[in-house]
């Protein structure tokens, strides 16, 4: 499936076209299992950058670490460097590892 048709998809569901901060947020959420209660934002930013972190790790980027954050998610560490430097690279990057995520998810 391709980002397009996958947004479209989402947006037919939800009945709202997602963006990318809310796809990494959903991430954030599925990983760590936090459903339970309001998150603030501080919270959310975090979630956001745990999805971000579950796609860097599934590319080999980046590891899940045993030691966890004030909130109890998990910690990553870097075990090579992101090569993509240009945002528009970085761009479609993210695009397909999302993709490639919920598509491992069924």
């Amino acid at each position: 499936m391709k980002w397009e048709a996958f947004l479209q998809t989402l947006e037919k569901q939800w009945g709202l076209r997602p963006s990318i901060e809310a796809l990494l947020l959903l991430i954030g959420i599925q990983e760590t299992g936090e459903l339970s209660k309001r998150l603030s934002r501080d919270q959310k930013l975090r979630l956001i950058d745990i999805g971000m972190c579950v796609l860097l790790e599934q590319a080999g980027y980046m590891r899940r670490s045993e030691e966890k954050d004030v909130w109890g998610y998990p910690k990553f560490r870097s075990i090579k460097p992101f090569p993509y430097k240009n945002p528009y690279q970085q761009q479609q990057w993210i695009q397909e590892n999302i993709l490639k995520y919920f598509q491992q998810q069924g």
